[in-house]
């Protein structure tokens, strides 16, 4: 029994031979592979064709005659009989290296497609021109490029280097890495690289499900070394991924984060990586209430197929950054990042836009985030429809319009709770809420958790990690016996007692 034929972006179906084949040839030929049948009707009902031969000598002509440049080696015409009906099937692969338009109308609006869905649209004259400099004009890469300073320092990354076990050698550092172009000079990639990189990523918290729901909050990484910022960013990133922690009856804790960590990783890892950073921003993450998006400026290279660029097909847009990338562990050579996201998420969570490419991650549950009116501190709440409200460990009965919570206790069988430090001015029934320390257990578990990432933090990068004050990072330390700092106030670090 023959599968039922339905039209998709990647199949066209035609009733007969007519005038716009030409068209759904160069459609598929400028955006991806697809194919054609002939002899089928637009609901999938098979009405096969009279005078193949005829036809296969017409599609050849198309063929010929009307796709500039030569597209022969791309489309490929067979016969099929399904059910006792003849049909042509033509098979389009995606042209290589050329964009392909009707020969009649040349590089034009009337005369170049591409495939958006199951139509076929025209560009504009501005759309050619951008899609013939991203694709078919000669490409410049990070390392062809020179860096407008060629005064440098590698430092971090040779420190990088050496704690993975590579020997450092200085006469030959610059070419080892691809830190130099064919005229010697210091190049882009250096620049990404070098202690006091001109970069910046952003890392931007709204208050709701969209941008137009205003920023929370915007913390900035960059101006050092591109693997620092990426790496602190991500640090960052994972103390908003705690998450709220639950008691279970009288069970034990558990911690619910709001999403996938290593989804996450491998999507920012890979945003990095293939950032079009010749003449792109940064990329950078917006968080929401219900999801986080990595956003990644440029675009798949013209030699990957979006099916390949699914199954983890690995085709670097910066080569030589991702040899970096890979003798540091932190991604994996074999394309790894893309079939691991998907294990967890389907590929809705991908957008490929003309020029960006967007990872949208959902959240396990919708964060309510609410302003309150003091200046000074921005209150978050995790609301649920029936619950209590959560702030981290602590639940609030807010049935009453006062409170007043001291000394840090939980009456689970009343739903009455008591939070030590934490006291609720009332005035005119509105609640005021000072600007309080976090439980310090809770505390000291994230402290741990970036000093294992890193520890070479300071106190002060640790407090603005956390969003809490240094001193009330100072006073836990304080508390940790097993945690304490060796050498140097500016070369030293952390040590860290199992």
């Amino acid at each position: 029994m023959t599968k039922h034929i339905q039209e998709n972006h990647s199949t066209e179906l035609k009733r007969s031979l007519t005038e716009q084949l030409d068209k759904t040839m160069v459609a598929f030929l400028n955006t991806h592979e697809g194919e054609i049948l002939l002899g089928v009707k637009d609901n999938g009902d098979i009405v096969g064709l009279e005078d193949i031969d005829q036809k296969l000598k017409r599609i050849s002509e198309i063929i010929k005659d009307r796709i500039a440049p030569s597209a022969i080696e791309f489309i490929h015409p067979r016969v099929e009989e399904i059910r006792g009906l003849f049909i042509i099937r033509i098979q389009v692969a995606k042209g290589l290296k050329q964009l392909y338009y009707l020969r009649k109308y040349g590089q034009s609006p009337e005369g170049v497609f591409v495939r958006k869905g199951t139509t076929n649209r025209s560009l504009t004259h501005e759309e050619i021109q951008r899609r013939y400099e991203l694709d078919y004009a000669p490409k410049l890469s990070i390392v062809d490029v020179e860096a407008n300073h060629q005064k440098m320092s590698f430092s971090m990354l040779k420190n990088y280097l050496v704690e993975r076990g590579y020997h450092i050698n200085d006469e030959s550092f610059y070419t080892n890495y691809s830190l130099v172009n064919k005229q010697g000079k210091l190049n882009l990639l250096a620049s990404l690289l070098c202690d006091e990189a001109n970069i910046s990523i952003k890392v931007v918290r709204f208050n709701g499900t969209q941008k137009a729901d205003g920023i929370i909050d915007r913390s900035e990484f960059g101006y050092q070394c591109l693997l620092w910022a990426m790496q602190k960013a991500e640090g960052y990133v994972e103390t908003l991924n705690l998450g709220s922690s639950t008691i279970q009856d009288l069970g034990p804790r558990k911690d619910i984060n709001l999403f996938d960590k290593e989804s996450f990783k491998q999507a920012w890892y890979n945003a990095c990586l293939h950032n079009q950073w010749i003449d792109q921003p940064s990329p950078a993450i917006y968080v929401y209430t219900n999801h986080i998006e990595i956003v990644s400026n440029g675009t798949l290279r013209s030699d990957l197929s979006i099916d390949e660029f699914y199954r983890g097909v690995s085709k670097p847009v910066n080569r030589e950054l991702s040899d970096i990338f890979i003798k540091l562990g932190l991604i994996e050579q074999s394309g790894f990042g893309i079939p691991r996201i998907l294990k967890i998420y389907d590929k809705s969570v991908f957008e490929l836009l003309d020029h960006t490419l967007i990872v949208s991650l959902p959240f396990r549950y919708e964060v309510k985030r609410r302003r309150k009116t003091n200046k000074n501190l921005v209150q978050i709440f995790d609301e649920s429809q029936n619950e209590p409200q959560k702030i981290g460990d602590l639940r609030f009965d807010t049935q009453n319009d006062t409170q007043k919570v001291r000394d840090l206790r939980f009456d689970t069988q009343n739903d009455t709770q008591k939070v030590r430090d934490l006291r609720f001015d009332t005035q005119n029934d509105t609640q005021k809420r000072n600007l309080v320390e976090e439980d310090l257990t809770e505390l000291k578990k994230r402290l741990l958790k970036l000093l294992k990432d890193d520890n070479k933090l300071s106190k002060f990068e640790l407090s603005q990690m956390i969003r809490i004050s240094k001193a009330t990072v100072t006073r836990a330390l304080r508390q940790m016996p097993n945690v304490y700092w060796v050498g140097s106030s500016k070369g030293g670090h952390w040590h860290i007692e199992e």
